[in-house]
């Protein structure tokens, strides 16, 4: 996932907008809440150790929420416990405007001043035909099936997201263009790397971009029609006028709604997904036509059973090498207890809590508590793949690129994901109901060890082929 909320100098001045508990950071308050929601539903948890401070919760996190989602998703109520936490998350995070006046999130309304906005124009003719490079060639439009078969035959998507893909081919034209005039997109953090700005533009569809950064100059005459917030649509600072700007923008009409925000630092993860669901929700349902996101493989993830199977049977196999490295607990196997739905252990801690809490609380969590309130409403929420971002550049990552293979693992580049997660969402909010286990995944999903652990050994074997 990339920056499209890039740190700014307020970053000093974390009492203004959208803020966590006073004198709580990511980790106390995702504390607070594990606590709670094991006491209040005692039969789904109660067999759930809790550390006991944050700092220990920092150093045990990953393998706790892997259990507790476990627990979530073979709990009769697994919905029920979804709702109460985001119904949680929204009470204890709250917006703080320049008078000092503080009210939870869950209280955003529209009532604020909607943004000033531009509208761009463009005459290019509406089509977009999806393209990329992988495995040394060029794959264009209904050709991209080919590459669909291929991904599915070695593991790196499953059936489900393998079909989704496929009706996503089939819609395109004869030219193998796809046609999205008259379709309005409004999406948070449009600027992302992974956002899907430039393929609904191309389609000729029309957009919102709500970001702190303005559009490209060239994304204003590649196609459809673009509107952007004169200044900056700030989320953090001003999600109140954010959701008014939305709500103006649709006016009597329904519109997609794309959540794609992220900063990283001082818990902006957290406060970004916490402000954007905070918008959705002041939204009425029918001016929503449907919400698309993209979850990260490194969060718990609850696994379709072609993923479930395949990590079981590859633990099954283990041997050579494998075996040494787990016999010398340098590879860890998967702490997902057995007798429970299957959820990936692929976690990285490094990534810290608040990542996590953006990815499971806001996103995972938060999407089915919505689903459950307002299941008329397309939600797509794909799992995308390691991609190998600005991000990403650090030479232990680029030597756990090189090694990834040994897992049957790859990280793909930006242009590859950014392709087929538009496709993918494109086809999810136009076409049939989306399905929760659409996990583009690259091959992680699946493994049977800790991520982590799979990780410092793909490293190692990176650095010795360099």
């Amino acid at each position: 996932m990339t920056n499209s909320h890039s740190p700014s100098n307020r970053a000093s001045i974390p009492e203004l907008g959208v803020n966590l508990p006073a004198g709580q950071g990511a980790s106390s308050l995702m504390l607070s809440l594990l606590r709670d929601v094991c006491a209040r539903y005692p039969d789904t948890f109660g067999a759930t150790t809790l550390p006991t401070s944050s700092a220990s919760l920092k150093k045990t996190y990953a393998g706790l929420l892997v259990d507790i989602e476990q627990r979530r998703c073979a709990s009769p109520k697994r919905r029920e416990i979804a709702c109460w936490l985001q119904n949680e998350v929204a009470t204890r995070t709250f917006l703080r405007d320049s008078g000092g006046r503080e009210r939870p999130l869950k209280d955003l309304g529209l009532n604020a001043k909607p943004l000033p906005l531009e509208h761009l124009s463009s005459s290019h003719a509406s089509g977009w035909s999806p393209q990329l490079r992988y495995g040394n060639k060029q794959w264009q439009g209904r050709e991209i099936s080919g590459l669909i078969d291929d991904l599915e035959a070695r593991h790196r998507t499953n059936s489900a997201t393998a079909g989704t893909l496929r009706r996503a081919t089939a819609r395109l034209d004869s030219h193998g263009e796809l046609d999205l005039s008259g379709e309005r997109f409004v999406l948070l953090g449009a600027g992302a790397e992974s956002a899907p700005t430039e393929a609904l533009l191309r389609a000729g569809a029309t957009v919102l971009w709500m970001d702190i950064v303005p559009p490209a100059a060239e994304l204003h005459t590649i196609g459809g029609e673009l509107h952007h917030a004169c200044g900056r649509s700030d989320l953090l600072l001003y999600p109140d006028r954010v959701a008014a700007t939305v709500a103006d923008f649709a006016g009597s009409d329904s519109v997609h709604l794309g959540l794609f925000a992220y900063g990283p630092g001082q818990g902006r993860e957290w406060r970004l997904g916490a402000a954007m669901n905070a918008a959705l929700r002041a939204l009425p349902s029918e001016m929503v036509r449907s919400i698309g996101l993209l979850v990260s493989p490194t969060s718990p993830i609850e696994l379709h059973e072609d993923d479930a199977d395949l990590a079981t049977q590859r633990l099954q196999q283990t041997s050579g090498w494998r075996s040494w490295f787990a016999g010398a607990r340098l590879l860890t196997k998967s702490r997902a207890r057995t007798g429970l739905p299957r959820v990936c252990d692929s976690i990285v801690p490094l990534q810290g809590v608040s990542y996590q809490a953006a990815q499971w609380l806001e996103k995972t969590i938060a999407m089915e508590a919505i689903a459950a309130d307002n299941p008329q409403i397309p939600i797509s929420a794909n799992v995308a793949p390691v991609t190998k971002t600005a991000s990403m550049n650090h030479p232990v990552f680029q030597a756990a690129f090189r090694g990834a293979p040994v897992f049957e693992v790859e990280a793909f580049d930006s242009q590859f994901t950014r392709t087929l997660a538009a496709m993918l969402y494109i086809e999810d909010v136009m076409g049939e109901k989306p399905d929760r286990h659409r996990h583009l995944h690259g091959g992680v999903l699946p493994l049977p060890f800790s991520l982590e652990s799979a990780i410092r050994v793909a490293a190692a074997v990176g650095f010795i082929r360099r």
